[in-house]
C-alpha cells in the first residue's frame, strides 16, 4: 500500500498531463516516447543500457568531443526510442560503465559528459570508479586532471563493443 501512495502523486501528474496534451514527455513525429524520471534512490525504475550507453559515448571519443548531459539524452533517445532526464539518472550509469571499463585498464569514457555551461563533467564523475580518480580541490588541478582524462580517452583505441 506505501508503493502506491507513493506512486499516487506521479501517476496523477501523468493522468492531467495526457488529458491536456496527449503526451507526457518528448515527442518525435508526433508520437509520444517513453519518458523515465529520477523517482528516488528507492524505486526500482529502468536504467540505461550500458551496451547502448557505451556505444554513444565511444562515437563522441571518436568525435573527440565532449558534450553535455542533455546531449546523452536525447542521444540515448535517438537510438533506443527512451527519454531518461538529462538531471538525476545519469550518474549511476556512467559509474558502472567507468568500473566496467576499468577492469580492463581503459580511461574514464565518461569524461565526455559535461554540465551546460561548466564545460567540465559534473560531480558525480569524480570518485566513480578507478579510472576517474577523487575530485581535486584546487580549481586548476581539477582542470588539468580532467584535461589529462580526455586526451587518455581521445588516444584510447576503443573496441566496437563494450567489453565483457
Amino acid at each position: 500500500m506505501a508503493c502506491l501512495f507513493t506512486l499516487l502523486p506521479i501517476l496523477l501528474k501523468a493522468h492531467r498531463s495526457n488529458r491536456s496534451t496527449g503526451c507526457t514527455g518528448p515527442a518525435r513525429n508526433g508520437a509520444c516516447l517513453p519518458v523515465i524520471q529520477a523517482l528516488g534512490e528507492r524505486s526500482n525504475k529502468m536504467t540505461p543500457n550500458l551496451e547502448d550507453l557505451y556505444s554513444i559515448l565511444r562515437n563522441w571519443a571518436l568525435a573527440k568531443k565532449p558534450r553535455t548531459y542533455g546531449d546523452l539524452s536525447r542521444a540515448y533517445q535517438e537510438r533506443t526510442g527512451v527519454w531518461f532526464e538529462p538531471h538525476g539518472n545519469w550518474d549511476r550509469p556512467l559509474g558502472e560503465l567507468n568500473n566496467r571499463l576499468a577492469t580492463i585498464g581503459a580511461p574514464a569514457l565518461s569524461a565526455l559528459v559535461i554540465l551546460q555551461g561548466a564545460n567540465e563533467p559534473g560531480g558525480g564523475f569524480w570518485g566513480c570508479s578507478p579510472n576517474a580518480p577523487r575530485r581535486p580541490a584546487n580549481e586548476i588541478e581539477r582542470l588539468e586532471k580532467w584535461n589529462s582524462i580526455l586526451e587518455e580517452v581521445r588516444a584510447y583505441s576503443w573496441p566496437e563493443n563494450l567489453p565483457v
